[in-house]
């Protein structure tokens, strides 16, 4: 995997949606998952799905993340952040992201 996950890590999934990075991720690297999303729906059935794993779901807007991590990964998230925001999403990834981290954004 690019995003070079070993154990331990603390990883942020900004748009988490229903847990499914968040899961595999945690499952397979036995890294620490914070995902974040601003569903309801979607913050319980990813709880669920990672029951029993090192992941937090939050119900909480990428705006207001303030807090260190190793990776970062965005999975389908600019579309709905928007062109015109851009710019903030990214320095916002920068300021949460530590100095030997890394970001990925994919689309599907």
């Amino acid at each position: 995997m690019k995003l070079d996950l070993k154990p331990d890590l603390k990883v942020l999934d900004i748009g988490c949606g229903w847990g499914g990075f968040p899961c595999y991720a945690a499952k397979n690297y036995k890294v620490n998952v914070v995902g974040m999303t601003i569903s309801n729906e979607q913050k319980k059935l990813a709880i669920e799905r990672c029951r029993n794993l090192n992941v937090e779901i939050r119900f909480q807007d990428y705006r207001d993340i303030d807090e260190k991590f190793y990776r970062v990964v965005s999975i389908g998230m600019l579309e709905h952040v928007g062109p015109k925001n851009y710019g903030k999403f990214i320095d916002m990834i920068y300021r949460n992201l530590t100095e030997k981290g890394d970001v990925m954004e994919r689309k599907f």
